[in-house]
């Protein structure tokens, strides 16, 4: 959790203790598959990629493009040294879409969870 306090943004982040609260809240567990409605810069990505696990899924969208590479560049960079440093993999969990979503568009099935900035 720590890692989002040093990470570059733009946006202001979600800090570890408000995204702790933040999941408690949405009940977001293992296999669940989450939409979460602006990136921003991508800190509380990172708790709701690790709360699904790798039987979930994070569909995240952010209108701004310069926020959308910042995040992808701050959760690259925190999956890279997750996988460096322990033996279990994080799989690829997020998806990223650059614009608005319209949930007919891109779901097939349920979501477990929304979260909306």
């Amino acid at each position: 959790g720590e890692y989002v306090l040093f990470m570059k943004r733009g946006p202001t982040p979600m800090y570890p203790k408000d995204a702790v609260a933040c999941l408690a809240m949405l009940d977001v567990g293992n296999g669940h598959r989450v939409l979460e409605c602006g990136t921003g810069s991508g800190a509380l990505t990172l708790f709701l990629s690790r709360a699904v696990g790798n039987a979930g899924h994070v569909f995240t969208f952010e209108e701004r493009e310069d926020h959308l590479k910042k995040a992808k560049k701050n959760i690259s960079k925190w999956i890279d040294l997750q996988n460096r440093l322990y033996s279990e993999s994080w799989k690829p969990n997020i998806t990223f879409y650059p614009h608005s979503p319209c949930i007919m568009d891109h779901f097939d099935g349920i979501l477990d969870s929304v979260r909306i900035e």
